[in-house]
C-alpha cells in the first residue's frame, strides 16, 4: 500500500529536526500526517490546490510524463521540441513533457537559461540545454533540503519573494512579474526576449513534416483543376447557389403578388392607368382605370385604402 500527493507541499520532518529547521512539527496547514518509527511525514496544502489518495496500486501515476529529476533526458527533450505551447505552461503540465516541476522551479530554470516563459517552438538544442539545467536545479535543491542549507545566492529563488513587487536579483537586475501558464512568473525582462516563431519546416533529424511545401502546391493545383471541371459542367457551387437564390427571390415576389422589377417599372406601373373619356349630360369627363398592379394591391388583405 502506498500514498501519494498532488499539489503543494509534502514535508518530511521528525522530532530531532525541530531545532535545526526552526519549525514546530506538525507544520502549519498540515492536513495529513503519517508516522513510521521515529519519522513523521506531513501533507501541507496552504492554498488547497492538492489532493491526497491512499491506494493499493500506482495506476494513476502511469498517466504522468517522465520524472523531471530522475527520468532520462532524451524523452523529455523530444516532448519539448517544436511545441506551440509556451515553455512555462509546458513545464507545469505534469502530463506533457515532465512531471515534478512547480512554479518556482520552472522560473528558476528559465532564469538560468535566460528564456522567456512564453517562448514556444523550441529547437532541439534549446530543449537539451533546458532539460540539463532543470535536472541540475532539482539535484541542487534536493541536496540543500537534505542538508538544511539555503539555496545558492546566485539563484533567483532568494530574491523572488517580494509579493509581486519590483525587486533586484543578486546581480542588481530588476525583477518583474508576468502571467504565464496560468501562474505568476518572476523574470528579468532585460535578459529575456520573446521570439515569434512558427513550426520549423524541417526537424532536427532531417525529416520533413507530413505536409511539405510540395504537397501544399499539389493540393492547390488539384483544387483549381476540380473547380475548372465544375464550371465546365455547370455544377460549380457558386453558380448553383446564385441560381437557387434567384429562384427563391422570384418565387417570393410572385407570392406577394409582385414580380422582381426595377424601381422605374414599379413607379410607372403604379402611376399609369387607362384614360377613359365619357360624355354625361353634354359634358366630357375623363376617368382613370387602375393599373393591374394597383388592383392586386387593393385585393390584398393587408392593403388599407387611404
Amino acid at each position: 500500500m502506498g500514498w501519494g500527493h498532488e499539489g503543494r507541499i509534502g514535508r518530511d520532518n521528525n522530532d530531532d529536526d525541530d531545532d535545526d529547521v526552526g519549525e514546530v512539527f506538525p507544520p502549519k496547514y498540515a492536513y495529513l500526517m503519517l508516522q513510521t518509527g521515529s519519522y513523521k511525514t506531513a501533507f501541507c496544502d496552504p492554498r488547497k490546490f492538492g489532493k491526497c489518495e491512499l491506494r493499493s496500486d500506482m495506476n494513476p501515476f502511469d498517466a504522468l510524463a517522465p520524472d523531471a529529476w530522475q527520468g532520462e533526458a532524451g524523452p523529455i527533450v523530444e516532448r519539448m521540441v517544436q511545441k506551440s505551447l509556451g515553455i512555462k505552461a509546458l513545464l507545469l503540465d505534469q502530463k506533457r513533457a515532465c512531471c515534478g516541476v512547480g512554479n518556482w522551479v520552472a522560473d528558476e530554470v528559465l532564469y538560468q537559461s535566460r528564456m522567456h516563459p512564453d517562448q514556444a517552438f523550441l529547437t532541439k538544442e534549446e530543449a537539451t540545454r533546458l532539460v540539463s539545467l532543470l535536472q541540475s536545479v532539482l539535484t541542487t535543491a534536493v541536496n540543500c533540503l537534505a542538508k538544511h542549507i539555503p539555496y545558492p545566492a546566485d539563484w533567483l529563488f532568494p530574491y523572488r519573494w517580494t509579493k509581486k513587487k519590483a525587486g533586484k536579483d543578486g546581480q542588481g537586475r530588476s525583477i518583474s512579474f508576468v502571467q504565464s501558464g496560468g501562474r505568476t512568473s518572476a523574470i528579468i525582462a532585460s535578459e529575456k526576449r520573446l521570439y515569434k516563431r512558427k513550426r520549423s519546416m524541417e526537424s532536427d533529424d532531417g525529416i520533413k513534416p507530413r505536409q511539405s511545401i510540395e504537397n501544399k502546391k499539389l493540393k492547390r493545383e488539384n483544387l483549381a483543376n476540380k473547380r475548372e471541371r465544375n464550371v465546365d459542367q455547370g455544377t460549380a457551387s457558386g453558380i448553383k447557389l446564385r441560381e437557387v437564390e434567384k429562384d427563391e427571390s422570384t418565387h417570393k415576389g410572385h407570392a406577394r403578388g409582385t414580380r422582381s422589377r426595377s424601381k422605374k417599372e414599379v413607379k410607372q406601373a403604379t402611376s399609369s392607368g387607362t384614360k377613359n373619356k365619357m360624355k354625361s349630360g353634354g359634358e366630357e369627363t375623363t376617368t382613370m382605370t387602375p393599373s393591374p398592379l394597383e388592383n392586386q394591391r387593393r385585393r390584398s388583405p393587408r392593403f388599407v385604402s387611404p
